[in-house]
């Protein structure tokens, strides 16, 4: 566990000596870089090369050779 800082957009109160648990925001579609980094998480070089051969080639979605 490590301290830190935690700057608020709002200002709220907590008793003096509250511990308190900070968690990341769930990733959600308004984040598409987060999203993308997680299609490519833990695939090779290989693999990554060959998702992105079939996401843009186009030509099995229009029913072309």
């Amino acid at each position: 566990m490590q301290k830190g800082m935690v700057v608020l957009d709002e200002p709220f109160s907590l008793p003096e000596g509250t511990v308190v648990s900070v968690e990341p925001l769930p990733s959600t579609v308004d984040d598409p870089l987060r999203l993308a980094l997680q299609v490519y998480a833990g695939l090779s070089t290989e693999a990554i090369a060959e998702v992105e051969r079939i996401a843009f080639d186009r030509r099995d979605l229009f029913g072309g050779d």
